[in-house]
């Protein structure tokens, strides 16, 4: 395949410990779903490449450990970000109870982060739903995110979908930026 340009994105995954941040790395890195729980401590980074016609993109993907511990380690890679995925269990109120602190930290750290998504994990969890679709999407509303995703990490529901949508927008970002910049020396 011959590609145009490689873009690398950093892309930071917060949310509260137990939210299946980590599941969904590995749903899309190896395909894999793993039910015993392992929290993450400190973070780990993934990587996933996302292919055009004519471009790349490597999304370095921060998973940051949910433990209030490890919660200050973290913050320093917020400010990197070109998007910042805050996840919450569809089946842990007080997970999504939580959003609004994550939220209103990103906004402190780093105000001018391009893309900011909500999503609710667990969906294959629909009988131990405590937060409806519908409020997570009121959620992101009222915060003016424009991508909110309901994703299950074991049976890959909506996965590719949402790594699809941060990096289409990346590009999107990028082109626009060249543009802009090819309009200025002219």
């Amino acid at each position: 395949m011959d590609i145009g340009k490689l873009y690398v994105a950093p892309v930071n995954f917060i949310g509260g410990s137990g939210t299946g941040k980590t599941s969904i790395m590995k749903q899309v890195c190896f395909k894999i779903f793993d039910t015993r729980y392992r929290k993450t401590i400190g973070l780990d980074v993934f990587y996933v490449d996302y292919h055009t016609d004519q471009d790349c993109v490597k999304l370095q993907v921060w998973d940051t450990a949910g433990d209030e511990l490890y919660w200050s380690m973290g913050k320093k890679y917020l400010e990197r970000s070109y998007a910042i995925v805050v996840v919450y269990d569809i089946t842990n109120r007080e997970s999504f109870e939580k959003v609004d602190d994550y939220l209103n930290e990103i906004e402190k750290i780093t105000p001018f982060v391009e893309t900011i998504v909500l999503c609710g994990n667990k969906s294959d969890l629909e009988d131990g739903r405590q937060v409806s679709y519908d409020e997570g999407k009121q959620l992101a509303d009222f915060y003016g995110i424009p991508m909110f995703f309901e994703t299950s990490a074991k049976d890959d529901t909506n996965i590719s979908s949402l790594f699809t949508c941060i990096s289409n927008s990346y590009l999107e970002s990028k082109r626009n930026f060249l543009s802009d910049q090819k309009s200025l020396k002219t």
